[in-house]
């Protein structure tokens, strides 16, 4: 960290002297267009994972905790976990192929259904291609976040919804006034995790899109991959990582404070109704 500090207000080559250069690359990724971009691109992707993931796998982890029938449990979490133990990498691979508009089976089963797909491919549309990566992120990481959500609900005692099937409740207000103010700390937590997972993106832009189409898909620690490793602009890419690692840690800070807040207040209204 305090290299990356240090390199990123220095222009170096790697190869050659290093030459003091202030807050230019600093200045450089804000006044930029394309760096402007690709901090939009960021924060698109990452706030785009949280719904996708955080809603879904709260209401799933839900229906799944309550399930009687153990076997169906099992089956139900090991669907939903196994696209995330064959890793990013390969799961990039596996979409990239499914999507290919000459040979995936996507292009050509929508074709077949009348569905109106880009000729070019949905990778290869400025529209499209950051939507579908969102898709692709989803499928590949929802069984991790939902296992945690599991592991969460698991510790809801079962007499409180007892007791709320006594007085009548239905099931969405046990999810509401139950499942959710107990479980509130294990759905903070998921947030916190998915947001920090999300930000540092990487693998499926760098297959199956590499950035494009004009630089509709880059992300920030693609962006310090190629200044840093492709480039050899290690002031440039240091400055971005700094930048990145800043972003993250204050937002990680606002959701503590939030969520800390939304914790007590969502505890202490489950213990009120007590």
């Amino acid at each position: 960290m305090l290299a990356a500090v240090a390199l990123s207000v220095t222009s170096w080559q790697l190869i050659g002297p290093i030459h003091f250069a202030g807050l230019s690359n600093f200045k450089a990724i804000f006044t930029s267009s394309e760096t402007l971009q690709i901090l939009g691109n960021t924060f698109y992707f990452t706030f785009g994972s949280i719904i996708l993931h955080v809603v879904p796998a709260f209401l799933l982890a839900a229906l799944v905790v309550r399930l009687r029938s153990k076997f169906l449990k099992y089956v139900i979490q090991t669907l939903y976990a196994a696209p995330f133990l064959i890793g990013y990498a390969s799961a990039a691979l596996i979409a990239d192929y499914l999507l290919n508009p000459a040979f995936g089976p996507v292009q050509y089963y929508a074709h077949k259904i009348g569905v109106s797909l880009p000729s070019a491919g949905l990778l290869n549309s400025p529209t499209w291609a950051m939507p579908t990566l969102l898709g692709v992120d989803a499928w590949t990481t929802f069984g991790f976040l939902f296992l945690i959500m599991v592991a969460g609900l698991q510790q809801v005692p079962t007499e409180l919804y007892e007791a709320a099937e006594i007085d009548g409740a239905g099931a969405w207000r046990q999810l509401v006034s139950i499942t959710l103010p107990v479980s509130a700390p294990t759905v903070f937590y998921a947030m916190i995790v998915n947001f920090v997972l999300a930000f540092q993106i990487f693998a499926p832009m760098d297959i199956m899109t590499a950035g494009g189409p004009l630089n509709r898909t880059e992300s920030m620690v693609q962006y310090i991959y190629q200044e840093t490793f492709q480039s050899f602009q290690i002031g440039a890419g240091a400055a971005m990582a700094v930048v990145s690692f800043l972003v993250i840690a204050f937002v990680t800070l606002v959701q503590f404070w939030l969520g800390s807040r939304w914790v007590q207040a969502v505890s202490g209204t489950t213990k009120g109704k007590g």
